[in-house]
């Protein structure tokens, strides 16, 4: 089976599952190696998530002014 073909059978058939079940067949494939630190960042810069580093650092140079 070529990269494509196998790409396309692989999407089709997580597109039918749950966002919950999706992220645990890639956690229980990679590991929690997949929610690392970059992943986090691209998380923070979708907007997905706020970055939490972020509001910790704005609190340390408020309390500081």
């Amino acid at each position: 089976m070529d990269y494509f073909t196998r790409s396309d059978i692989i999407c089709r058939a997580l597109s039918e599952l749950s966002g919950e079940q999706v992220l645990n067949y890639l956690t229980e494939w990679h590991g929690t190696q997949l929610l690392d630190e970059g992943f986090y960042q691209y998380l923070v810069g979708e907007g997905v998530i706020e970055d939490e580093d972020e509001d910790e650092d704005e609190g340390a140079n408020n309390a500081s002014n």
